[in-house]
């Protein structure tokens, strides 16, 4: 049994079926942000900025829900507990008008490196493109750094609920 009724599905389109994506970091290395660096800055999958921001693209065939997620590893030399703000953005906006989600890290030089997750779920609409991109947004603090290697720095993708929403 199937969770939807497939005589109620257009003929010319395919049954619907869960995408997924993964972009992983390319190069072992890191990458330095900090105070000054600007809000909604692409986080890249290349050591100081190089290479290609950390971003998926999909065009549904259904509207469907989108859970994207990145996750990485931070440090920073500053002797004092600072947070950074990161997050995902999402162009075009999705069909309730969100576009970012956000996430925060606390780093102290003491401690190494601290594990970060941003999570979304935008609910999207069939044919338009959509990009979510890992983007810095703001911090506190002067020497934050991001793991670009493909170990711990990845932004994946799912859709959930196509043509059932």
């Amino acid at each position: 049994m199937t969770p939807i009724n497939l005589g109620q599905l257009p003929t010319d389109q395919p049954a619907p079926l869960g995408q997924g994506r993964v972009k992983p970091g390319v190069t072992d290395g890191t990458t330095n942000y900090n105070n000054t660096s600007p809000n909604g800055y692409p986080l890249t999958d290349a050591p100081s900025g190089g290479g290609n921001p950390m971003r998926l693209s999909l065009t549904p065939q259904y509207d469907c829900w989108w859970r994207v997620t990145a996750l990485g590893i931070w440090t920073t030399g500053d002797a004092a507990w600072t947070r950074a703000d990161w997050g995902i953005d999402l162009a075009p906006t999705d069909a309730d008008g969100y576009s970012r989600t956000t996430s925060p890290v606390w780093m102290h030089s003491a401690t190494s490196w601290e594990h970060s997750r941003c999570t979304a779920l935008f609910r999207l609409k069939a044919g338009i493109v959509y990009t979510a991109t890992a983007v810095w947004i703001s911090s506190d603090g002067y020497g934050h750094q991001v793991w670009n290697g493909s170990t711990y720095w990845s932004i994946t993708g799912h859709t959930i609920a196509e043509g059932r929403i």
